[in-house]
């Protein structure tokens, strides 16, 4: 699970929603990985999941447009990917 959890983080840090410099991005963002490795093992709904942490960054769902929800979509298979690959 391990190299998982490494592979998510650098997803998140990657992604960056606040653009903060890489090395506060791969601290700040690796508290979400696990939450959204389980959300994937368990086939939840990885996109909810990413929704509500932009939201706990005082970024609305009502605030994101199409093209914000598409990065979310392409975030959250990248993250399935990394966990099915762990899993296979």
């Amino acid at each position: 699970m391990g190299h998982t959890l490494s592979a998510v983080e650098e997803l998140l840090a990657a992604w960056n929603p606040l653009e903060v410099p890489r090395g506060i991005a791969l601290s700040e963002y690796s508290i979400y990985a696990p939450v959204l490795c389980r959300m994937a093992k368990e086939n939840a709904d990885v996109v909810v999941g990413l929704v509500e942490i932009l939201e706990g960054m005082g970024i609305e769902e009502t605030d994101l447009n199409s093209g914000h929800m598409q990065e979310l979509r392409n975030l959250a298979i990248s993250i399935e990917s990394a966990v099915t690959r762990s899993n296979g």
